[in-house]
């Protein structure tokens, strides 16, 4: 009877590759690559000096980290040593900013929000001027998840109808910028 029952526990079943496929893909792991495609879905590449350019429409301590690490080459734990933050959290930071940057929407913020009704100019200066997280903005406005990200897809397709107005647009960057 031992045998069988070392036998058993030694012959690979489909409990096992089951198991190793959960390991490879556990939960923070499928997170992590699904925030990743989602936050570059629509990202522009962008080039160092268009990266420096944007940055001087964010606010000072953002700017500041954008410019020592992009413009003048300073290492991400050189950068946090200076802010008196994590390596880790300085990491985040500079990807995050960067990820702000590229997004289509933070130029039109930049550009129309005074075109919005006082309310989604607020949230949309907020959220992608300021860099603020969902859950910074529901803090902030005293309302739900879920009405911070309707509000802000409807800013979104506002910006690009404010957009319109101003110049002609091309469908693939109202596509782009409304997915």
């Amino acid at each position: 009877m031992e045998s069988l029952k070392y036998s058993r526990q030694r012959l690979p079943g489909p409990q096992s590759d089951r198991d190793a496929e959960r390991a490879a893909c556990s939960p923070r792991r499928r997170a992590g690559k699904r925030s990743r495609l989602f936050s570059r879905r629509n990202a522009e590449r962008l080039n160092r000096d268009e990266i420096i350019q944007r940055a001087q429409l964010l606010p000072r301590t953002d700017r500041a980290i954008v410019m020592a690490y992009y413009d003048l080459g300073m290492s991400v734990p050189e950068i946090a040593a200076l802010h008196n933050v994590a390596v880790r959290q300085m990491r985040y930071k500079v990807e995050h900013l960067y990820d702000l940057l590229c997004d289509p929407s933070f130029v039109l913020a930049a550009r129309f929000s005074e075109h919005l009704p006082y309310a989604l100019a607020r949230i949309a200066r907020d959220y992608w001027i300021e860099g603020q997280t969902f859950r910074q903005l529901t803090a902030l406005h005293h309302t739900t998840l879920h009405q911070i990200r309707s509000q802000i897809k409807l800013a979104r397709s506002l910006l690009v109808i404010a957009m319109a107005g101003q110049q002609a647009i091309s469908p693939e960057l109202a596509c782009r910028v409304l997915d």
